[in-house]
């Protein structure tokens, strides 16, 4: 008798647990964000926008363009390393590289962009209208938005202690992402419209942006549905 009333207290304990959650690797949510991220390019090409690699006019010999690539093509793999990496315990050390990563990168823009924007004759050109730059930052974040859905839910059903932070990384690494797309496909060389529709811009919202969806990854449906 005693035998049994320990046998169903314990069947009721186990009752009362819920079941973990399962992830997928970091790997293969890499090549998810990555083939979600070539479906977007694929769409804005079949719309007739610029695609990298595809557009002519863009300053490839420009030492300027192109540090602003790397620092844009940094900070997006820094960004979305640092939000996947820090939802899955024991990935502390890909969570740092991430986060240096990004840091580089961020540095890199800014520096690029203050230097241009500073060099003699950089702003004396013809200036672009700022329907130019809101042009580029919607791109940026039409070409950001697949992948920054994809990495939201998997930080939702992640073990994300710090989520705000999550989110922002998230959303800064995808635009960042977007942005680089874009600054690999615009023909358009004037510092002003560069720095502003390609990088300022594009991280404000992004930053905005994951700011404003944190409460969204804060919320745990398991716990939600077993209320």
């Amino acid at each position: 008798m005693p035998e049994r009333s320990t046998e169903a207290l314990l069947q009721e304990l186990c009752q009362d647990l819920t079941p973990v959650r399962p992830l997928g690797s970091l790997r293969v949510t890499a090549c998810v964000l990555a083939g979600v991220f070539a479906l977007a390019l694929a769409a804005s090409g079949m719309l007739g926008l610029p695609l990298p690699g595809l557009t002519s006019g863009v300053p490839w010999r420009s030492a300027a363009f192109l540090a602003l690539l790397l620092g844009l093509g940094l900070l997006a793999a820094g960004g979305l390393t640092v939000a996947l990496a820090g939802a899955i315990p024991g990935r502390d050390a890909l969570e740092c590289v991430g986060r240096r990563m990004a840091w580089a990168g961020l540095g890199v823009c800014i520096a690029t962009s203050l230097g241009w924007c500073l060099s003699p004759g950089a702003l004396g050109g013809g200036e672009v209208p700022l329907a130019a730059s809101l042009n580029c930052l919607a791109r940026a974040a039409g070409l950001a938005l697949p992948p920054a859905l994809a990495a939201g839910v998997f930080l939702a059903r992640a073990y994300e202690c710090r989520r705000l932070m999550g989110g922002v990384w998230a959303c800064v690494g995808a635009v960042a992402l977007g942005a680089w797309a874009v600054h690999a496909s615009c023909s358009a060389g004037d510092a002003a419209h560069v720095v502003l529709g390609h990088v300022l811009e594009p991280l404000a919202v992004a930053a905005l942006v994951g700011a404003l969806i944190a409460p969204w990854l804060r919320r745990d449906p398991v716990r939600e549905g077993a209320v």
